[in-house]
């Protein structure tokens, strides 16, 4: 913490405490007075003794002790002040009144008070909605804007400032009147010396609040990551609070950080035993603010707890958990055996325990120890649950761009082909569809799922075959087959599977000491390798309002170099019901480029440009199309998503079809390109060297400074500007000589 901001807070608690102490009411009336003369001066006494004090770390425990005397007093049943600065049941009451609040409304209130990143287009409505009702505007000011809420538990102050210049400039746009409590809060965050913010999530009708989180203004402060919030804990604390029944059950949350997922479990169900653990001491000084500040007679019981992975004993815990939760505590290779054995100690108590365990996809490596420790371990993981990649702008919507990375999240392993297909049938979805959202390139997760969905028939078949063929080997009935016969039934199927693939899928399915592999492991597994099948595994989806995730770079690029090996393989779709080719068209190549193997043919009879890659060329050697050059070939309409519609070339070969292409004169020089290295017989640069080119004879020599075949470059009579060499001034200094003699 800065000097500034600790000063800043200092000397915010005092004036706290003072104005609490002028208004406090003691349990016996008569000793009201007395009580209020000394909180006083015990208030006036202890910020005199300390204010010699430089030490940051001192400081700081004297600023945290001082809130909890705060809090405590603040909350005292027999407070009468406790209004004016926040008892339980004021605390818990927003002033917001959402009766006439639109969806839009609704949602911009949430992301307000949780600090969430608005998107444009909803923050655009509400001023619409502005200037249609003015009276809207006024009440949506004073009870969201400018709510005095965010008084007590004020929200990061550089997101209130940007958030509030924005709608400011744009009701200053439209000429509209702004309010002047908004200018108002508005300068009052102009200065930000806060160390610490707060995340307010209300309740579904905006009338109080669910659970109220102090973080870290900095994502990493003082050696760790605990003292912010995370969005995992956000999506885990979404999920168990919709989705799962955890009334009356005993939860322990490991690396709680902030709390938030326990928390908004004690919140939401009655009679749990919620116990909030973390390591690092600043941590847990954070946690028990955070609990104090949600406790009520509503919610469930709360114990914060001091837990080291590294030497974890069941013991430390005063009962054993029912439901182990943890969020975004897959980071780090080097704690995950730990984490691990936490969770075997954990759940090996009862046969009815279970864990919930939320993650980032970061690291696929780092998910991938994680899975393997879970192994090592003998743990199981029953469900996987994976959330739905939103994009911040348009919240519960899926990107086409990503739908190959969350399939991959699913446990599939889709080609482009199938990626192509599914999007296919969304457009064709989309074109029938009445309602719903209107973004063209984003699919809800009802689409999501529908789109897995194959037709009855082709689902059915692929199931029965895969049946047949385990009873095929499992003749007598047992229920499992062993690893080798599942190599046989691999191959059975038609599956084009490599050694190493098979040896990896027989290594995933045998879950046993002795190799057998289960029916149900089996179905899973030859639904993951087989391409026929994509119909969705056994898991839960669930969207998230916030996500911070892009895509994955390597992904994308291993998509665009999978693009051009699959070209091939797909079918052709100009062929008539006959199997016929369809007619051979004719035209001149527009141009190619060498160096990224594509280029545009113009059709001769539309004068339309035709995509041609070089995979397509019928020649040997490189193959490449000279500008200019004529070709015969045949056309279809590329299927790819990015591309779809576009005329494609395939079987492109010469005009005549008995000669051959020509090709193009020029050739990548690869690293050299940017040398500007130049043939010394046309004089181009960057493209080929003299032995390739095709504008004079091999063995004929040229001058490349000015084209004549009697001299070379270095006997130029029309460069002036050069050095000449040793020889030439040697025949001329002979040359003088002779002349003189």
């Amino acid at each position: 913490m800065s000097v500034a901001a600790s000063r800043n807070r200092v000397l915010g608690l005092y004036k706290d405490i003072l104005k609490l102490g002028k208004h406090w009411e003691a349990k016996d009336a008569q000793r009201t007075l007395i009580e209020r003369k000394d909180i006083l001066e015990e208030a006036t006494r202890t910020f005199r003794e300390n204010k010699e004090v430089t030490d940051p770390k001192q400081i700081a425990e004297l600023i945290l002790e001082g809130e909890k005397r705060l809090l405590i007093m603040s909350t005292s049943p027999t407070n009468n002040s406790r209004k004016l600065i926040g008892s339980r049941e004021a605390d818990r009451t927003s002033g917001i009144d959402a009766s006439d609040f639109t969806p839009e409304a609704v949602t911009f209130t949430r992301y307000y008070f949780t600090g969430t990143k608005i998107p444009i287009e909803l923050l655009n409505n509400i001023v619409k909605l502005f200037l249609s009702d003015n009276q809207f505007y006024e009440k949506f000011v004073k009870s969201v804007l400018c709510n005095e809420l965010l008084e007590r538990y004020p929200i990061r102050k550089s997101y209130r400032r940007n958030l509030l210049k924005l709608l400011i400039t744009e009701l200053e746009r439209l000429s509209m009147d702004v309010s002047d409590e908004l200018y108002t809060i508005y300068a009052s965050c102009m200065v930000d010396t806060m160390e610490w913010c707060y995340r307010i999530f209300l309740t579904s009708d905006l009338a109080e609040l669910l659970v109220v989180i102090r973080e870290s203004t900095q994502q990493l402060c003082h050696g760790t990551t605990g003292l912010s919030l995370w969005q995992a804990s956000c999506d885990l604390a979404n999920f168990l609070c919709q989705f799962e029944n955890l009334l009356c059950t005993k939860v322990l949350e490991l690396g709680a950080g902030c709390g938030l997922t326990g928390i908004a479990i004690a919140r939401t169900f009655h009679n749990c035993n919620v116990t909030l653990s973390d390591y690092d001491s600043k941590v847990l000084k954070q946690l028990e603010f955070n609990v104090q500040e949600n406790l009520d007679e509503t919610c469930s019981s709360i114990e914060v707890l001091n837990i080291d992975w590294t030497s974890f004993d069941i013991t430390q815990l005063n009962s054993e958990p029912d439901v182990v939760i943890a969020a975004d505590v897959v980071y780090d290779s080097l704690i995950l055996p730990a984490l691990c054995g936490v969770l075997k100690s954990c759940l090996q108590t009862s046969r009815k325990s279970r864990a919930y365990v939320a993650s980032t996809l970061r690291d696929p490596l780092t998910l991938a120890t994680f899975r393997k420790n879970i192994d090592i371990h003998g743990l199981r993981i029953k469900d996987e649950a994976a959330f739905a990649m939103c994009n911040e702008e348009r919240p519960h919507l899926l990107k086409l761009s990503d739908l190959k990375l969350v399939m991959r999240a699913l446990g599939f392993d889709p080609r482009n082909a199938q990626i192509d297909q599914m999007t296919m049938r969304f457009r064709e979805m989309q074109r029938t569809k009445v309602g719903g959202h209107q973004e063209v390139d984003h699919m809800d997760v009802d689409e999501f799922l529908e789109i897995l969905k194959e037709d009855n028939g082709e689902k059915d078949e692929t199931a029965d075959e895969m049946r047949s063929a385990f009873k095929l080997f499992d003749k007598e009935g047992k229920g499992w087959i062993t690893a080798e016969n599942l190599r046989q039934v691999a191959k059975e199927l038609g599956e084009d599977l490599s050694e190493e693939d098979l040896e990896e899928m027989i290594k995933e399915a045998s879950k046993d000491a002795e190799g057998r592999v289960a029916e149900a492991d089996f179905f899973a597994i030859m639904k993951r390798t087989c391409l026929q099948s994509v119909a969705p595994p056994s898991s839960s989806i669930m969207t998230a309002s916030e996500t911070n995730g892009d895509a994955d770079q390597s992904h994308n690029q291993s998509d665009k170099a999978s693009d051009h090996q699959e070209r091939d393989t797909k079918p052709d779709e100009s062929s008539n019901k006959n199997g016929d080719k369809p007619e051979r068209k004719t035209g001149t190549c527009k141009w190619f480029n060498v160096l990224k193997g594509f280029g545009f043919i113009v059709l001769d009879d539309t004068k339309e440009d035709v995509f041609v890659h070089q995979s397509e060329l019928k020649m040997d050697g490189f193959r490449s199309l000279e500008e200019g050059e004529r070709v015969g070939f045949y056309v279809r309409t590329r299927n790819n998503v990015q591309r779809a519609g576009a005329l494609e070339a395939w079987e492109v070969g010469p005009e005549d079809e008995s000669k051959t292409l020509i090709g193009s004169s020029i050739r990548p020089l690869g690293s050299k390109k940017d040398r500007l290295i130049r043939c010394y017989k046309c004089g181009r640069f960057g493209n080929h060297m003299a032995q390739r080119c095709k504008k004079v004879n091999a063995d004929e020599k040229v001058c490349y400074g000015c084209g004549a075949t009697d001299h070379l470059f270095t006997a130029c009579p029309k460069v002036t500007h050069r050095t000449k060499t040793g020889k030439e001034q040697q025949c001329e200094a002979h040359e003088a000589e002779q002349t003189a003699q």
